[in-house]
Order: structure tokens, then C-alpha cells, then sequence
């Protein structure tokens, strides 16, 4: 099993790519979950990659942030309120496109299953953005 290394980069076999840790509600369960998962910057926001190595099915932490869209990200020893954002269209192929230039492994992974691998957009929530939580 990959685990986070002290600089923030997730190892496994020849995987390396930057990691966070993520927070969110579970969609069921309404519990949190915590979990470290792979991403890359797209400006100020990170996108995260729902691959779960090529599994059949999408990663939990990911219907999660479908279904109950705040979260919470640290992000070395920053630690901030996050809204996600499933991505689709064009947005989400040019994403898709520079998460393969950065770290090839993610294509072996999509390779291994039918579904469509998630990027998740996750979007700081400033102070008075009038959410609630």
C-alpha cells in the first residue's frame, strides 16, 4: 500500500505523485472520513484524481464529495474549508491531459478499468461566502 512520505508525495512501485489529505461526510453514513489522495493545481485550486489504482468502482471519498460537496484539505501544515466540483467536458479533458503529462502511471490505471477516473476540483471556501456548515 503507498503511504505519504514526509514531502508530501505518495510512493508506491513507481508512482510518485504530490498528495493531500482530504476530509469529507460520508454521503451514507454522515461520518468523516479521512484519506490522503493524489492531485495536481489548476491556478489556485487542486484537483484530485478518483483513480483507486484502476479499481472497478469509483473510491468512496469520491461519491462523497459528489454527494456532500464540502470537505476539509491539509495540505502540509496548511489546513483549509474546501467545496469540490465534478468535472466533465472539455474542462475536464484538458485536466485529464495534464495529470497524464505530470504522472503517466494515472493512464496505466485508466487502462485497467471501464469507468471514467473522477477529477474532482476542489475550490477554497473564503470567509462570507455565505456557506453554510
Amino acid at each position: 500500500m503507498a503511504v505519504p512520505s514526509a514531502e508530501g508525495t505518495r510512493r508506491g512501485s513507481s508512482a510518485r505523485a504530490p498528495v493531500l489529505v482530504v476530509t469529507t461526510t460520508g454521503r451514507k453514513s454522515r461520518c468523516r472520513h479521512t484519506i490522503v489522495v493524489s492531485y495536481v493545481r489548476d491556478g489556485d485550486d487542486l484537483v484530485l484524481i478518483g483513480s483507486a489504482g484502476g479499481q472497478p468502482r469509483h473510491p468512496a471519498w469520491a461519491l462523497n464529495l459528489r454527494d456532500r460537496p464540502e470537505g476539509e484539505v491539509q495540505l502540509g501544515a496548511e489546513r483549509f474549508r474546501v467545496r469540490s466540483e465534478w468535472l466533465a467536458g472539455e474542462e475536464r479533458e484538458r485536466l485529464w491531459r495534464k495529470v497524464i503529462e505530470l504522472h503517466p502511471f494515472f493512464g496505466g490505471y485508466q487502462q485497467k478499468t471501464e469507468r471514467t477516473q473522477p477529477l474532482i476540483r476542489l475550490r477554497r471556501i473564503t470567509a462570507g461566502a455565505g456557506v453554510s456548515g
